[in-house]
């Protein structure tokens, strides 16, 4: 008897899913770590130290959600944790969009705070979105690809800040 729903083709969706918001994320996170860091470094003036001492503040609040994401990974829906994490990570990149060339540590505190909360809520569910239910010969592989395009989206999302960085500056600078 043929199943009533076939759980491989809802496994293919589930990780086509899952890795497409692990490219996303990866843009965005990358991308915001190399731009807070370009303009910390350009436009601030900041010593590699200072700028690590700044960014260090949404390092700091993963370390600190990181547990209360793992307990709320295995208690919510995954889709309404995902949902949760890329709205509060985009309103970090947002507010991060807001900075003046005056923003120092306290102007950068909370949207890194907010964005670096945010990371584990994007990374957990959607990581077990992906990898969920694979036979465990196919975890490597699928771990691999997972993290792959999550490292793809950071080096395109660099890549297009870089570019924009480099054709638009002329036009800033006039």
């Amino acid at each position: 008897s043929t199943p009533f729903i076939d759980l491989r083709r809802f496994q293919n969706r589930a990780f086509s899913l899952g890795c497409g918001l692990s490219f996303v994320f990866g843009m965005g996170l990358y991308g915001s770590v190399y731009i807070l860091a370009l303009f910390l470094g350009l436009v601030r003036g900041h010593t590699p130290l200072v700028i690590g001492e700044i960014m260090m503040v949404s390092g700091a609040a993963q370390l600190v959600t990181a547990p209360v994401a793992a307990l709320l990974e295995s208690r919510m829906d995954c889709r309404l944790l995902t949902a949760i994490g890329f709205a509060a990570f985009g309103l970090g990149l947002f507010a991060n969009g807001l900075v003046t060339p005056q923003s120092d540590f306290w102007g950068l505190f909370w949207p890194q705070v907010l964005r670096g909360m945010a990371v584990m809520l994007c990374i957990l569910p959607a990581t077990r979105l992906a990898l969920e239910g694979w036979e465990p010969d196919d975890v490597p592989d699928a771990c691999g690809l997972f993290n792959l395009l999550r490292n793809l989206g950071g080096a395109i999302g660099i890549a297009l800040i870089d570019t924009l960085v480099e054709t638009r500056t002329a036009g800033h600078v006039t």
